[in-house]
């Protein structure tokens, strides 16, 4: 089946008769990483000539798709953030503290045998799996043990390791989040913050083919992706 209809395809099953409602904190983010990778996709043409424009149109494709998911996560969330309680929008980190943009890795160019290929079905099992008992800690351990892998040449696999750092941040305020909404009497908010954790499962059918395209202008010394997303704290 085709990847974009099981995209699709979960959203509708998971969140059909939800209302929408508009707070914005992910659907900002989104729409503002959408913008900065429009403008840079241009620079990263001319540095490439030409090789990166693949990987910009694909992310860039990516983002939007995540667009109408984002919308749904931001209503849902909306009583929670009346309230004082940041969900969502604590797990984001603003899109203001990306890099400022680079020709080139400070470090120089990665070697293209260094990267490393994974399969997206395998990663997301694994983390499906890792998750079946809707345990943050195990999901945080699997995460942090793909991160690992993944970080032996941190200049390749930005996208997939950006993923992989957001749901462990997600996991790690899941709790923080669930307390706080029971001290101020409401439902907890652990099914959303599940749902939203398992959307970010189905990103890496997504960000392994885009890492794969990236490293062909990565090994150029060219830093797409990795210089491009603002680094997210994990360990806390």
């Amino acid at each position: 089946m085709n990847l974009k209809r099981v995209f699709f395809l979960f959203i509708a099953l998971t969140f059909i008769g939800k209302s929408f409602a508009y707070e914005k904190c992910i659907v900002t983010h989104i729409n503002e990483a959408i913008q900065l990778n429009k403008e840079r996709k241009v620079y990263y043409t001319d540095l490439s000539q030409g090789i990166s424009t693949r990987t910009s149109n694909a992310l860039i494709s990516l983002e939007k798709q995540m667009l109408p998911i984002s919308y749904i996560f931001d209503g849902l969330a909306k009583k929670y953030q009346k309230v004082g309680l940041d969900l969502f929008c604590e797990d984001l980190i603003s899109m203001n503290e990306t890099p400022s943009f680079k020709n080139i890795y400070d470090n120089g160019a990665p070697h293209i045998k260094d990267y490393r290929f994974i399969k997206r079905l395998e990663i997301y099992k694994d983390l499906r799996n890792s998750f079946k008992n809707e345990s943050y800690d195990s999901l945080i351990k699997t995460s942090y043990q793909w991160m690992d892998y993944l970080s032996v040449e941190p200049r390749f696999n930005c996208l997939t390791r950006h993923f992989l750092e957001a749901i462990i941040r997600s996991a790690k305020l899941a709790p923080i989040h669930i307390e706080k909404a029971h001290q101020k009497g409401m439902k907890s908010p652990r099914a959303l913050i599940n749902r939203y954790l398992k959307s970010i499962f189905i990103s890496f059918f997504y960000s392994v083919p885009i890492d794969e395209t990236a490293r062909h202008t990565q090994a150029l010394g060219i830093p797409i992706i990795c210089n491009d997303v603002p680094a997210i704290p994990i360990d806390f």
